[in-house]
Parts: C-alpha cells; sequence; structure tokens
C-alpha cells in the first residue's frame, strides 16, 4: 500500500475524528457555558446566603434582647401586682378608717348640737342671774357689793 492509499483510508476517519471533535468543542462551549452559569449562580446563592446569615445573626441578638426585655417586664408586672395588691389593702384600710371617722364626725356633731342646746340653756341661766342680780343690787343695793368684794 502506498502513501496515497494509506491517505485515502486515513482521510474518512480523519473527517469522522473531526465530527467527532466538532462535535465535542460545541458540547465543551455548552459545558463551559452551563458552568459559567452555575458558578454565577453559586456566587449569587452565596451571597444570599451570606445576607440571610448575617440577618439571622441580627435577628437572634434582636431575639435574645426582647427575651430580656420580656424578663424585665415579667419582673415589672409582678412588682406592679405585689404594689397593687399592696394598694387594695391600704384602700380597704382606708375605707374602714373613713366609716370610723364618719361614726365619730356623727357622733361629734351630736355632740356639738347638745353643747350648743347647754350654752343657749346657760345663757339663760347666766341672763336669768344677771336679773336676779341686778334686782339684788336694787334691793340690797352697797351691802351686795360688800359681801362680792369680801367674796373675790
Amino acid at each position: 500500500m502506498n502513501a496515497d492509499q494509506r491517505l485515502d483510508q486515513f482521510e474518512p476517519l480523519l473527517a469522522e475524528v473531526m465530527t467527532i471533535l466538532d462535535r465535542h468543542t460545541a458540547q465543551l462551549k455548552q459545558l463551559s457555558n452551563a458552568v459559567a452559569q452555575n458558578t454565577n449562580a453559586l456566587i449569587q446563592q452565596s451571597d444570599n446566603i451570606s445576607f440571610l446569615l448575617r440577618e439571622h445573626i441580627l435577628i437572634k441578638t434582636d431575639v435574645a434582647t426582647l427575651k430580656t426585655d420580656v424578663a424585665t417586664l415579667k419582673t415589672d408586672v409582678a412588682t406592679l401586682k405585689t404594689d397593687v395588691e399592696i394598694l387594695k389593702t391600704d384602700v380597704a384600710t382606708l375605707k374602714t378608717d373613713v366609716e370610723i371617722l364618719k361614726t365619730d364626725v356623727a357622733i361629734l356633731k351630736t355632740d356639738v348640737a347638745t353643747l350648743k342646746t347647754d350654752v343657749a340653756i346657760l345663757k339663760t341661766d347666766v341672763a336669768a342671774i344677771k336679773t336676779d342680780m341686778a334686782e339684788m343690787r336694787a334691793e340690797f343695793g352697797s351691802k351686795l357689793d360688800l359681801i362680792l368684794a369680801k367674796l373675790a
């Protein structure tokens, strides 16, 4: 077999290899494009994950702060409940004191009315005594002044 015959045998094989090579080159370009797209998608996903992780950390911090705030508020509520109970007791005591004072005021009003009556009676008695004394002075005159001076 001469060189031309050998070349003729290789030409169809070479053409087939070239076709396969072209097909593989096209597939390689497609795969390279797909890899580039996947790489871009992975970079975007990585950025998204990083963002989500940062947000997650911020939210965890916020949740911890909120838990602390809730605990503080629960303590405050318990304190306020205790204060309310104390105030309820104080109000009940004050109501009792007010009732006692109302009773005392009523008694004092009665006492004042009695004293006013007594004062009126005493004024009447004093007026009567003054009248009696005036009559006695008129009747006994200077003798009464001497007796009163001795008594004083």
